[in-house]
């Protein structure tokens, strides 16, 4: 689970800062077409212009229920856990210094440093550098299995080019 900080443009009107993100997010870390974005049920999130890029992209949605914070625990867990580890522990100077500390954090603690259970104990930025690595030795293999059942006399010795898988675990938070 990667979580991407808002576009750090604050002098930029919502309906802007939300699709911006979601290109940087997009861009930046090549997500495939089944990641799943989490995220409340704001106006900010259901706009046609963030629909549309995430249909666009091919993205999944993982809304709560109205009324069910509960439904959508991972976001949930992860706004709890930056309260605990930052929010709660520091006195702010104003809204630029919160804004460039939950950037500060989730950038440099919380998607490379802070391992997570349920990534095998790896920091986000590691597990899917490892996942990217285990999908092209997946999709490698395949490749050379189909080529050869195909045409035995084919040499699978070269390399063959690279893709990206896509079946993905892969969540986004923005």
């Amino acid at each position: 689970k990667v979580i991407e900080p808002l576009s750090t443009k604050i002098h930029e009107p919502q309906n802007f800062i939300i699709p911006y993100t979601f290109k940087q997010a997009h861009q930046r870390w090549a997500l495939p077409e089944t990641c799943i974005f989490h995220s409340d049920r704001g106006s900010q999130y259901t706009a046609k212009a963030v629909t549309k890029l995430v249909n666009q992209y091919h993205w999944q949605r993982s809304f709560s229920a109205l009324g069910k914070p509960g439904d959508n625990a991972w976001s949930e867990s992860f706004f709890a856990i930056m309260k605990k580890e930052l929010i709660y522990q520091i006195q702010f100077k104003n809204i630029n210094d919160l804004r460039a500390q939950v950037f500060a954090y989730i950038e440099t603690f919380y998607n490379r440093v802070r391992v997570q259970a349920r990534l095998d104990y790896l920091a986000p930025v590691a597990w899917l550098s490892l996942y990217d690595q285990a999908s092209q030795k997946a999709l490698s293999k395949l490749s050379e299995k189909v080529l050869t059942s195909r045409w035995p006399s084919i040499n699978t010795k070269r390399r063959l080019p690279s893709s990206s898988s896509q079946e993905s675990g892969i969540s986004i938070l923005i």
